[in-house]
């Protein structure tokens, strides 16, 4: 009986996605221009974080 390695598997982009969603920290991405490109739905909860909004306008509620 022959043992071959396997390479270890990658996640697929569905795995990542649903693995980010479902994250009880909230998590985003921002561009260049300061604005939101991505959050997860935790982001979304606890920073009210918006696709395109500038991250920056959560921050400065934040601070009030």
């Amino acid at each position: 009986m022959s043992v071959l390695q396997r390479a270890p598997a990658a996640p697929t982009p569905a795995q990542l996605g649903a693995l980010l969603d479902c994250a009880d920290e909230a998590m985003a991405l921002v561009d260049a221009r300061q604005r939101t490109a991505w959050c997860n739905p935790a982001a979304t909860r606890l920073l009210g974080c918006q696709r395109g909004r500038p991250l920056g306008l959560v921050f400065n509620r934040l601070d009030t």
